[in-house]
């Protein structure tokens, strides 16, 4: 059970943004080497009915190819799993502001996949059961796309990267795609890691496939820095021993991972490396040190003066998000000073806010915005939400200040 198959990739020639069936039918054959010993040998797949679960959060392909999994990945492992007889469903819900299908044409998978027979399952479309975690953490009760209940195996592929929020984005993370949105911001916080847990208390993978054929660190899981330089893939049956082992790599160690304590603790898998017996390459030897996310924003933009006082994780990470992506953008280079507020102040203790160009960011800054205390007219914007969507500052900014 406590298995995780590593292979390094050599020889992928081409990329995420270009590719032919040359390099597909390359990650084919990797993919049937890694999978043969264990996979294969266990599962008789013929007729079975398998959900792949892809990481398409924001497929970015052309600029930054690592966000999501390599669409060349999903390819081939369909391929191999139906020619081994298997029915094969593609689903995730990417979130908010991109629809499933919208997700699906940006991840360059569909011309592909069309011509295989594969289905695709737009989550985000579809029905939700109600389910209930064993032990549940924050969840009373979770609601599961009812297409990712109703395979007999589903296959998790995330993508290997870091995140500002979990400290890696790996399988466990990727579940939050089988959820809906009304619950996508609930506990989307420092309780991020026992959201996650829930989730897999519920739905429990078959088998996961990390694809780092292409990594990412810094400000992933959207805005971080593209690592090509240990292509490998990993797999188990334990998700927690396979997020373990790829943490281990990006040089984390388990036990700084919140998610991956909480799940071995509730008896969901094995985080302990030196009880997980690794298949392949000496990890030691493969081992690289990823730059960890920024969650802070304050001090790190030119045109954005972010004061912090006492906000969690959640609205911090949400800000920094839209930060992020509107400098990728070169949306701050022109815009007047911004200052924005984020936070509980301390009591009695109200900053001076003055100036057109102040916004106070989350439910938890509404005090300045509503300050009674104070005989001047407040003009800062509200961005409210608990935290607000990392979407919905980047699209105020966008909006109060277009590109001419």
């Amino acid at each position: 059970m406590n298995k995780v198959f590593y292979r390094t990739l050599e020889g992928i020639e081409e990329s995420p943004q270009n590719f032919t069936v040359k390099s597909i039918k390359k990650i084919k054959e990797e993919l049937y080497m890694l999978l043969e010993g264990s996979f294969f040998k266990k599962n008789n797949l013929n007729s079975k009915k398998i959900l792949l679960k892809p990481n398409l959060v924001r497929p970015f392909i052309d600029k930054l190819p690592a966000v999501c999994t390599d669409p060349r990945l999903i390819i081939a492992l369909s391929e191999l799993l139906i020619d081994c007889g298997a029915r094969i469903k593609l689903g995730d819900n990417p979130g908010f502001g991109l629809s499933c299908r919208q997700a699906y044409s940006d991840s360059r998978t569909e011309p592909y996949l069309k011509k295989t027979g594969v289905e695709f399952c737009f989550f985000d479309e579809e029905e939700f059961i109600q389910k209930k975690p064993d032990n549940p953490l924050i969840f009373k009760e979770i609601y599961i796309a009812k297409e990712a209940l109703e395979n007999d195996i589903i296959i998790n592929i995330p993508k290997m990267k870091t995140h500002i929020l979990t400290m890696v984005s790996l399988g466990i993370k990727n579940l939050l795609g089988l959820i809906p949105d009304r619950q996508r911001l609930l506990f989307h916080r420092t309780d991020i890691n026992a959201k996650i847990t829930d989730i897999l208390q519920v739905v429990k993978p078959s088998l996961t496939i990390v694809d780092g054929i292409l990594a990412m660190e810094g400000q992933s899981p959207l805005h971080g820095i593209i690592r090509d330089d240990l292509p490998m893939i990993l797999s188990g049956e334990d998700v927690v021993a396979v997020d373990a082992i790829t943490s281990y790599l990006m040089g984390f160690e388990p036990y700084e991972l919140t998610f991956l304590c909480l799940a071995s603790r509730l008896g969901l898998g094995e985080n302990d490396i030196s009880r997980i017996t690794i298949i392949g390459e000496s990890i030691e030897e493969r081992r690289r040190f990823f730059k960890r996310a920024v969650l802070s924003s304050s001090g790190r933009f030119q045109k954005i003066n972010v004061v912090e006082m006492g906000a969690c994780q959640g609205c911090l990470s949400a800000l920094r998000h839209a930060l992020d992506r509107l400098e990728f953008e070169n949306h701050l280079q022109n815009i007047p000073m911004q200052t924005v507020y984020t936070g509980i102040p301390m009591p009695g203790h109200y900053p001076g806010i003055s100036g057109d160009n102040v916004w106070c960011f989350g439910n938890c800054s509404h005090s300045l915005v509503f300050n009674h205390d104070s005989t001047e007219p407040i003009k800062a914007k509200f961005i409210p939400g608990c935290a607000p969507h990392i979407f919905d500052f980047y699209r105020a900014i966008k909006e109060s200040f277009p590109v001419s």
